[in-house]
């Protein structure tokens, strides 16, 4: 399914609550992108994964207008391994077949 530009939309693993608080969001920028994937978590982290640009990783409980791009810092490679594992095991549970950057 295809949304109109700047839409997204969240999706839980086939339309049921996935057993935890994330919410994740597929991007779509038509005709040819850029496409994201997109994690919130409840512990204030959202993460943004492209096809084709430069990810993105917040912090928002320190930073609530996401002005601090986090995810080519070195200190936030654990976050980033978390959270693109998460991100990977809701594209296998939704046949999401997106390739992510």
């Amino acid at each position: 399914m295809r949304f109109p530009p700047s839409q997204a939309k969240a999706k839980r693993s086939a339309g049921k609550p996935t057993g935890d608080d994330d919410v994740f969001i597929e991007w779509y920028t038509e005709p040819d992108g850029p496409h994201a994937r997109t994690i919130v978590t409840p512990d204030g982290w959202k993460m943004a994964l492209f096809d084709r640009d430069n990810c993105l990783l917040f912090n928002r409980a320190n930073d609530p207008l996401e002005m601090r791009n986090l995810y080519y810092r070195k200190e936030s490679a654990p976050v980033v391994r978390r959270l693109r594992g998460k991100v990977e095991s809701w594209q296998k549970k939704t046949n999401d077949k997106l390739q992510l950057g």
